[in-house]
């Protein structure tokens, strides 16, 4: 699904449902890797992360590319810098609409969720679900070795740049 272009010259994105344990210079560093360079540093205020790209071009890229994609932040810490978040594209494109479809009638709106993936699993969270599970202090059951979640990209022409 192509979202309408209400501004072509918009520079800054939002980034939505980051985890909390992501930091701003790794959503920064993973954006640049893959789209192009950003102006200053990530901000992230709520779970919600703000990139001013250089080119507007990059911005409109993120949005088409990554919304609905993943981010993942491995739990390895011996990882290097370049190994240690993973960003993929939208997994839905192609027949992956009636897939996403299927999957959010069955369970919820996939932009709701996080995902904790191991060797041969993979937990696919409802945020809610997760915060009431971590109050209720309910262990995870098996060794997490990535902590991810489906992200929500889109063009932040709210204010004038």
């Amino acid at each position: 699904e192509t979202l309408p272009i209400r501004n072509p010259s918009c520079r800054r994105v939002k980034v939505y449902n980051l985890m909390k344990s992501v930091r701003p210079r790794d959503v920064k560093l993973i954006f640049e890797k893959h789209v192009g360079p950003i102006e200053g540093e990530c901000t992230i205020t709520d779970c919600v992360g703000t990139l001013h790209f250089v080119h507007a071009e990059h911005a409109h890229q993120a949005v088409e590319k990554y919304n609905k994609g993943i981010l993942e932040v491995s739990s390895d810490r011996r990882k290097g810098e370049d190994e240690h978040v993973i960003l993929q594209a939208d997994p839905w494109t192609a027949s992956g609409p009636a897939l996403q479809q299927r999957m959010e009638e069955f369970l919820w709106p996939l932009e709701d969720s996080q995902l904790r993936r191991g060797d041969g699993w993979l937990t696919l969270f409802r945020v809610s679900k997760a915060k009431e599970a971590k109050r209720m202090d309910q262990p995870e059951s098996h060794q997490v070795d990535f902590k991810g979640s489906i992200l929500t990209v889109k063009l932040d022409d709210t204010v004038p740049e």
